[in-house]
């Protein structure tokens, strides 16, 4: 299916769901914090593989927390556990692919200036039926539909609808925040609390 993207504002009380797989033992949370501009946002990602490597994002990259050392290999890549992990910086992002072997693939960001994380799947491969979370739920079979009118706004974005269950909300296609490579669906903030209320 094409891809979603949307802002949810966490609750400050507790680290935020956002994708856990009871069939693999994949997991990530985020841990969410409030910005000296007021904004809320993830300040750290914990993620856990199948095959046991444990890693931590934050504002300084990421660190592999789990007992073995990682084996660097070719390119700027580095081997860890069943995750190939390719770390990229420039002066204001970081762009870090996590790599599953046989399985999904993951990206971290990070725009510096704000110490922001985000989370993207890139590929879905081997996620299960019975993945939950913020991010998780959607990866079911037929979770969600996307119908497209043909037509653009005067942005020049093209304009659809994201439904779910009985309940439709209006989606435009366009970069997210100019941050992936690819267009994706873009839900508003708003609607994403009404979507996300029929899993």
């Amino acid at each position: 299916m094409d891809s979603l993207c949307f802002n949810f504002t966490p609750n400050l009380d507790s680290d935020v769901v956002l994708l856990s797989d009871p069939t693999s033992a994949l997991s990530v949370t985020g841990t969410p914090q409030e910005r000296e501009d007021g904004h809320i946002s993830l300040s750290n990602i914990h993620f856990r593989s199948p095959g046991g490597a444990v890693l931590e994002f934050d504002k300084d990259g990421f660190q592999m927390v789990s007992g073995s050392e990682g084996i660097p290999v070719k390119y700027g890549h580095i081997k860890y556990h069943d995750v190939t992990i390719a770390d990229n910086w420039d002066d204001e992002h970081s762009h870090t692919r996590i790599a599953v072997t046989d399985g999904p693939t993951f990206i971290v960001k990070e725009k510096v200036s704000k110490g922001a994380l985000s989370f993207h799947v890139a590929d879905s491969t081997g996620l299960s039926e019975k993945c939950r979370g913020l991010i998780g739920q959607f990866f079911h079979t037929d979770a969600y539909q996307i119908d497209s009118t043909g037509e653009e706004n005067e942005s020049g974005q093209e304009i659809g609808t994201v439904v779910v269950g009985d309940v439709a909300v209006p989606a435009v296609h366009d970069y997210w925040h100019h941050m992936h490579e690819e267009k994706c669906w873009i839900i508003n903030d708003d609607d994403i609390i009404t979507l996300m209320n029929q899993f």
